[in-house]
């Protein structure tokens, strides 16, 4: 059987395929298609919706973070691998849910953490499934549902709602910051 670093390997270079495919792709000839992405400023005409120019799309990472796809973010990656210290990436990945909302931050990592400790949700998903999302959550919580999509959870709304779940949950906050900005030590 091929190694965890041949595997990972392998991924790479279908990811990097696939990617390569999309760049390679015929452009769209569709009058719709060709219009929308004008209409966001990113085709040959000048018309830019009013949203878009107050939106943003895919910014940059500040200078001090690693993008997780980055040279340097792969090799601390694999280091992590194979220093065995990465065993808890693979259960939330195999849970992994995009935010459906702006401000489903708290509950949709609540979702992938709650399904990757495999903590039975008590409740139909879809058909015959029970799975958590951010619905399921939202269902269960003392905030109602239009509450949380207009302002989100806070960190004790977090740890609570994951308690009713069931879940051992313990808050830590960094401690304050001075007037520096940085950490005060302890």
């Amino acid at each position: 059987p091929p190694s965890r670093m041949q595997a990972l390997s392998r991924v790479g270079n279908l990811a990097r395929r696939v990617r390569a495919s999309h760049v390679a792709a015929a452009p769209s000839k569709c009058d719709g298609c060709a219009q929308r992405r004008s209409d966001v400023g990113q085709g040959p005409s000048d018309a830019v919706d009013p949203l878009a120019r107050r939106s943003f799309y895919q910014r940059e990472l500040p200078e001090r973070l690693v993008s997780f796809s980055s040279r340097e973010g792969k090799r601390r990656f694999l280091e992590a691998v194979g220093g065995g210290t990465a065993e808890g990436y693979f259960p939330l990945s195999e849970q992994f849910i995009t935010q459906g909302e702006p401000a489903f931050c708290g509950p949709s990592c609540l979702a992938m953490v709650l399904n990757a400790l495999r903590i039975d949700p008590n409740t139909t998903w879809k058909g015959g499934w029970r799975w958590y999302d951010e619905h399921t959550l939202a269902a269960s919580c003392c905030k109602p549902l239009h509450a949380i999509t207009a302002e989100g959870i806070t960190l004790d709304e977090f740890a609570a709602l994951g308690r009713c779940q069931g879940a051992r949950v313990e808050v830590y906050r960094p401690p304050p910051l001075a007037e520096s900005g940085r950490a005060e030590a302890a």
